[in-house]
């Protein structure tokens, strides 16, 4: 009987801590948040705002967590396998270095939906295509 410990795979997140994959979505979801914040900061807490104009920001702002948690899963679950290993250990230090960036383009955006009026969350709270997003 050996005590070999499990190890994950994975290879579905990325091939390896030197995948240019890695550089290619962080890049890209940085780009895509200081994107978002250019076209919604400022548009969210008016007295104009649509539920359709909230549903298209909801559903780019789910995308952008959903695409900036997959570099940091993945160096976060890659350096608790080995926590010796240097390029692991700066792998999960730019991805949280990644994720402080794009949290900082994208902090508006639960800023402003809290500052809603309630005028204009009353006329749009109950549009069914926002029906997903209540709680």
């Amino acid at each position: 009987m050996t005590n070999t410990l499990p190890t994950w795979d994975l290879t579905n997140l990325y091939a390896g801590v030197d995948d240019p994959q890695i550089a290619s979505d962080i890049h890209s979801v940085t780009e895509r948040a200081a994107q978002f914040a250019r076209d919604y900061r400022g548009s969210i807490a008016t007295q104009d705002l649509t539920a359709i104009h909230l549903l298209k920001a909801l559903k780019k702002y789910e995308q952008l967590l959903g695409d900036e948690y997959r570099p940091q899963a993945y160096a976060s679950l890659l350096y608790s396998t080995d926590t010796s290993d240097t390029a692991r250990g700066a792998l999960l230090q730019k991805s949280r270095e990644f994720g402080s960036a794009v949290s900082t383009h994208l902090v508006f955006f639960d800023l402003e939906i809290g500052q809603i009026p309630d005028v204009v969350w009353a006329a749009i709270c109950d549009d069914p295509r926002l029906a997903p997003y209540r709680h």
